[in-house]
């Protein structure tokens, strides 16, 4: 297979597992707000709360595992539980993807520009074409490795 399309995916599978770690420390962080918010009381005591709130129901059962999730890195998720932030990082992929399909676009169009001014005799040699390909590639790299 083409190492570039190998690289690519290889890209993908780690952007989707960070990307999860990502989504669920998001997620933990906006459930721990939320609950922060919120009046939790037994149904017994509900009667306590004045006017200035609303009222709402949560299943127990949800309540107590969203608890128990917020408090839990990714890394000690279960895998059902972390497939559930996949799922959201996978979403990502299309855009992903374009920008991919992008910079293969502007890298082939180089390799194109170049071979075409060998041919016009504008570089001297292939070897010459392909350093001047291989620069452009590493100037594009270098440039994306410091953008943090």
């Amino acid at each position: 297979m083409n190492k570039i399309i190998t690289t690519i995916q290889e890209q993908e599978r780690e952007f989707v597992e960070k990307g999860a770690d990502i989504e669920h420390d998001r997620w933990a962080k906006w459930q721990a707000y939320f609950f922060g918010k919120c009046q939790i009381k037994p149904l017994g005591q509900v009667g306590g709360m004045d006017d200035r709130y609303m009222y709402f129901a949560l299943l127990k059962d949800l309540y107590e595992r969203w608890k128990r999730q917020i408090a839990t890195p990714y890394s000690q998720l279960s895998e059902d539980e972390k497939e559930s932030d996949r799922k959201e990082v996978r979403s990502y992929l299309p855009m992903l993807r374009s920008s991919h399909l992008a910079l293969l676009e502007s890298v082939l169009e180089e390799v194109e520009n170049t071979r075409a001014r060998w041919r016009r005799g504008n570089l001297l040699t292939y070897r010459e074409a392909v350093r001047d390909v291989a620069g452009l590639i590493r100037q594009a790299i270098d440039e994306l490795k410091t953008k943090k």
